[in-house]
């Protein structure tokens, strides 16, 4: 990496914690260029050098996250010929939770100004386009035996729900846990999980 790498690189790391300790103290509606700006110690043609405005910023901020799951989450690693190998899917869906945790304090301020800016939905968007990714790749265009937009649908609210409700109600489980409880609700369905018999 050059010398110029290293500077663009701590530049954007300074333009980001800057907006992150921004959002910390206020809503993202009232945060401004300029504020960003000083923070990171840059002028504001800096900024635009790297971003488009705060909006363009916030994305950037999601999409990178989002790349780390989307390149950890690779079903063909415990998917084969139509069989399911539990351990390999469950220690996927615990890294995806592990990487969450990491950056806990990034999730956290999504949620709490998700009222302003329904970053909720966002963060559900980006994780459907992770499933239609995968889909891709392990099924091409062949039919399924359930449409494929109800099963995206289904998986990507699923996974996306329980994270926002795991990181906003403190992490209340270890991301074993919550990987074990996704993996038995996936496997087995809400009704088993119950402890519900199905009649014939």
């Amino acid at each position: 990496m050059t010398a110029a790498d290293l500077r663009v690189k701590k530049t954007l790391l300074g333009i980001e914690n800057s907006f992150l300790e921004l959002l910390k103290l206020k809503d993202f509606n009232k945060i401004t260029i300029q504020q960003i700006a000083d923070r990171a110690m840059i002028n504001r043609a800096t900024f635009y050098l790297h971003y488009i405005d705060k909006f363009d910023l916030l994305e950037k901020l999601i999409q990178k996250r989002m790349d780390r799951i989307l390149n950890i989450y690779r079903p063909a690693a415990h998917l084969a010929e139509g069989i399911l190998y539990k351990d390999c899917f469950l220690n996927t869906i615990k890294y995806v939770f592990q990487l969450v945790e990491e950056d806990s304090e990034f999730y956290e301020l999504l949620i709490k100004r998700d009222e302003v800016e329904n970053l909720k939905h966002r963060f559900e968007s980006a994780i459907l386009h992770v499933f239609q990714e995968r889909f891709r790749e392990l099924f091409g265009q062949r039919a399924l035996p359930l449409p494929r937009d109800i099963l995206l649908t289904f998986l990507s609210a699923a996974i996306s729900s329980m994270l926002y409700w795991w990181v906003a109600n403190n992490k209340p489980y270890t991301p074993e846990q919550m990987a074990s409880f996704i993996v038995q609700l996936s496997t087995n369905g809400p009704i088993k999980g119950v402890g519900i018999g199905l009649a014939p």
